[in-house]
């Protein structure tokens, strides 16, 4: 282990005997040298983070994630509320034409909800 001699200010001096009687630290040594491991700790880690933005690259997939299955949700939702309300009067052409306007119209709602243009919707972006 190497040695160093280093001065600080009696106010920091103060934070560090005070922490080291809260934390029982048995010399100002050893808890200067946990102070110093803290804060290269928090160094890496902010260094990580400016680094890397897989946090970002995986809420975007979770987001892809979440808004296929509302928009899945909300299309059958929409189709089955149809179907209660007609089902005695339907011809099979016109449940065609209304799945489809159920995906359309889901489609809106969670781009949206989401907010992207509901144009990015209707031409077919993020859900199919």
């Amino acid at each position: 282990m190497e040695q160093i001699t280093m001065k600080v200010d009696d106010a920091v001096f103060e934070k560090i005997k005070a922490r080291m009687e809260k934390n029982g630290c048995k010399t100002l040594a050893q808890c200067a040298r946990e102070l110093l491991e803290l804060g290269l700790r928090i160094e890496e880690a902010a260094a990580n983070q400016e680094a890397g933005g897989d946090e970002n690259d995986m809420l975007a997939t979770l987001l892809n994630l979440t808004k296929t299955n509302t928009q899945w949700v909300l299309e059958t939702r929409f189709f089955v509320k149809f179907l209660m309300e007609n089902w005695n009067r339907m011809e099979s052409s016109q449940l065609s034409l209304f799945m489809d306007k159920a995906k359309e119209r889901a489609a809106v709602v969670v781009h949206e909800m989401v907010g992207q243009p509901a144009n990015a919707a209707l031409h077919g972006i993020e859900g199919g």
